[in-house]
């Protein structure tokens, strides 16, 4: 486990990091020479392969729909627009979770759905935010339990984060980092990550990632 002062240094970045070209279609991130980037959602996948095997496809379309509408209402009232009335019921009680979760902590949001790459790898977090003064990157969840692959994705994004923070504020600080996950009753669990080995797991999945993408030329 680490200290709350420990930077996990398990994953040197090759490159500085950049704002990354996005591509609806295949949902693929590329650098400005056109080059696909894997995502961090792509190097974990195989975390999550027996999970959602289980889940009936039209379970997960609308599980899917659900998510990404209590993102965007997230991320719209984190940047400071409160509108949310076109939620659906099925949405909305999502969203009352997370407002009950922000009432009691008053988050200062520095970025949401921010996109961030590396030569290695990329992906777009949730929320880098200060939450009593220290930083946290933060994925919103509304599944009906948190994955063991929360832990490893977001410590990839942390490692993205503080390389930013690095180029961009000339300073190096320490990122914590969670997952909120939000329930359908209004409730909330935040959960935090502090094993260092969630990052060495994520260097293993990457080498694997990027093993596949060199023999699939």
């Amino acid at each position: 486990m680490t200290n709350p002062g420990q930077i996990p240094n398990i994953l040197s970045l090759n490159s500085l990091v950049f704002i990354p070209s996005y591509e609806t279609k295949g949902r693929v991130y590329r650098d400005k020479n056109g080059n696909e980037i894997p995502s961090v959602t792509q190097i974990i996948r195989p975390l999550n392969a027996g999970y959602y095997s289980k889940i009936d496809r039209a379970a997960m379309r609308e599980a899917a729909r659900v998510g990404a509408a209590v993102h965007k209402a997230i991320a719209r009232t984190l940047n400071g627009d409160n509108y949310d009335k076109w939620l659906d019921n099925a949405c909305r009680p999502y969203f009352d979770a997370f407002k009950n979760w922000y009432k009691e902590h008053l988050i200062e949001a520095k970025v949401t759905e921010f996109s961030l790459a590396c030569s290695e790898f990329s992906g777009t977090f949730d929320c880098l935010a200060k939450i009593k003064n220290q930083w946290w990157v933060i994925e919103w969840k509304t599944t009906e339990r948190l994955l063991p692959s929360v832990a490893v994705q977001t410590a990839a994004y942390s490692i993205l984060a503080g390389a930013w923070f690095e180029k961009q504020e000339r300073e190096t600080v320490y990122i914590r980092r969670a997952a909120l996950q939000l329930r359908p009753s209004g409730e909330w669990i935040f959960q935090e990550y502090n094993d260092i080995s969630d990052y060495a797991i994520f260097n293993h999945l990457l080498a694997v990632k990027h093993w596949q993408m060199r023999h699939a030329k």
